[in-house]
């Protein structure tokens, strides 16, 4: 919700609570995050940003070419690449509103930047995932973009659909290839 709608008792009880700051700043990252224009919010002054490194915004709301695909996030054992069942039945769903948007493209996003460690195992993750999609879920490869060794929690890979103008590669080589790979 933003600021302006709520009761103007609210807004004096914010904008006079220690709390003022800490509520901006995470409204400021939810607007971030999904790539909101508040440059015209009058009460509360939300900053215009995109999200560092990529110029994409999901699309929560069901428009675009993205229809209904939303953005999630998989988690993994410390140091496994390999699909659980929980996993699996994530990008099974990402399979399916892909297959009902078919000019939707997905970027898969690796986290772990850590070390050359954290981004070999980012990369084998991202690239399980898509091998998924390809070879069991028939989806074609050129509808991804393939990023790893993002910021965040180096046990997880998310994805997101693409904005319209997003544009990456669908294969990229492993950043460390003679590194053996985790289990």
């Amino acid at each position: 919700m933003l600021f302006n709608e709520y009761h103007s008792e609210s807004k004096l009880f914010i904008m006079k609570s220690k709390l003022f700051i800490p509520i901006l700043c995470v409204i400021a990252i939810g607007a971030i995050y999904f790539g909101k224009d508040y440059s015209n919010v009058k009460a509360g002054g939300m900053m215009n940003s995109a999200l560092s490194n990529s110029s994409a915004t999901p699309n929560d709301e069901g428009g675009g070419e993205c229809g209904s695909i939303n953005s999630a996030t998989i988690s993994y054992a410390s140091a496994a690449f390999q699909l659980s069942a929980t996993n699996k039945s994530f990008l099974d769903a990402l399979a399916s509103d892909m297959r009902n948007n078919p000019a939707c493209r997905v970027v898969v996003v690796g986290h772990g930047n850590g070390n050359k460690v954290e981004q070999q195992l980012s990369w084998d993750r991202v690239s399980t995932c898509i091998s998924y999609m390809i070879e069991v879920q028939q989806i074609d490869r050129e509808r991804f973009i393939f990023q790893y060794g993002a910021e965040g929690s180096a046990s997880t890979v998310s994805y997101r659909p693409a904005a319209e103008s997003e544009l990456g590669p669908s294969n990229v080589p492993p950043p460390f290839p003679d590194m053996k790979q985790a289990k």
